[in-house]
């Protein structure tokens, strides 16, 4: 009895386990829209299934956490750690992007589009990286 009892557990564990859904804001991503307006430039970023992210702004490289509750709500850590490139051309945009980060209090993904909200209104709008898949070498012309 007690050995059945061990093997349905281990079942139960290994399909509990291979079951597990992804974390759907856990993907590389790239910034398209700040405040309702279309971004000339790069800004991307990687979020991890802790929270955790880290990217490439329009000038420096940054890193931070979210606090995900799992009801369409995140926190933003206040202290987003970035370096400190000199960039003259895009440092009040990426300043824009770091302010309105700490302000992201929603979030919502949609057909590989990552929206995060502030008191309910969209702020920041990313779209999913799609990488190249492994093995396969572009052809030369």
């Amino acid at each position: 009895m007690k050995r059945n009892l061990l093997i349905l557990s281990l079942i139960i564990g290994l399909f509990s386990i291979s079951g597990k859904k992804e974390v759907e804001y856990a993907k590389n991503w790239h910034l398209k829209t700040m405040n309702s307006v279309d971004v000339q430039g790069n800004c991307d970023m990687r979020i991890n299934p802790t929270g955790q992210f880290i990217g490439k702004g329009f000038c420096n490289n940054f890193t931070g956490n979210f606090v995900f509750d799992g009801k369409r709500k995140v926190k933003c850590n206040d202290n987003i750690a970035a370096t400190k490139m000199a960039c003259k051309e895009n440092q009040e945009i990426e300043n824009e992007f770091f302010a309105t980060l700490k302000k992201v209090d929603g979030f919502e993904v949609d057909d590989d589009v990552l929206y995060l909200k502030s008191q309910k209104i969209t702020v920041l709008t990313f779209t999913k990286i799609i990488e190249p898949k492994e093995g396969k070498k572009k052809k030369k012309k």
